[in-house]
């Protein structure tokens, strides 16, 4: 199958999916996704799939959110926020841990226009609201980021170990393909694929096989 089928074909199910919300009296709320999909592999999607999706949800009536928990701050080596890789245009875009270093903070970038709606109709309430504490903290990631290029040394490294990766896959057989953006990196094992359970010298003994 083509990039080109397989892209009409995936579409074609979010159509069907938006449209039996729509039917189901229920309505589209929206659409979260990481532009990576880090933690489902590095899967590799049919060129123009996100832009598909986001444009059918917003022409539903549906809001779009970025999740740059795993692929933001600079970790593709490309753009400072995975969602940019692909030019997706995000209503929201959460942003977590990377955000303090291992220090607690969280953030949320939004448009105005979503600001000046969201007051009026909600009565939102936090106790636990940003401090001068976390402020630094997160001022001085985003200037350590920018003063140190980390993300264009993100880049550097994830060609490092994508070759150090292949060279070990060379003398694995039952390693697969590689898969990387930058500093992420996935590979599948034919091994595990056959035996789910983990090996009996420990989590490690695909690698040692």
């Amino acid at each position: 199958m083509s990039e080109s089928d397989l892209l009409g074909l995936s579409l074609a199910e979010v159509d069907a999916a938006i449209d039996s919300l729509a039917k189901s009296g229920h309505g589209l709320a929206g659409f979260l996704f990481d532009s990576l999909f880090s933690t489902e592999g590095l899967n590799t999607l049919p060129a123009g799939y996100i832009l598909g999706v986001t444009e059918r949800v917003h022409a539903a009536g549906g809001l779009v959110v970025a999740d740059e928990v795993q692929s933001g701050f600079g970790r593709t080596g490309t753009h400072l926020w995975g969602h940019q890789n692909i030019g997706a245009v995000a209503d929201f875009v959460p942003l977590g841990k990377p955000m303090g270093n291992g220090h607690p903070i969280g953030g949320v970038v939004t448009s105005s226009r979503m600001l000046d709606h969201f007051g009026p109709h909600s009565n939102y309430f936090n106790t636990f609201a940003g401090t001068p504490v976390s402020a630094a903290v997160g001022s001085t990631v985003l200037a350590i980021l920018a003063d140190e290029q980390l993300p264009e040394k993100a880049a550097v490294l994830g060609l490092a170990i994508k070759d150090a990766l292949e060279a070990s896959a060379r003398s694995i057989p039952s390693l697969g393909p590689l898969r990387e953006a930058a500093s992420f990196s996935a590979s599948r094992s034919s091994a595990m694929k056959r035996n789910r359970s983990p090996p009996q010298n420990g989590p490690n003994g695909w690698w040692k096989q």
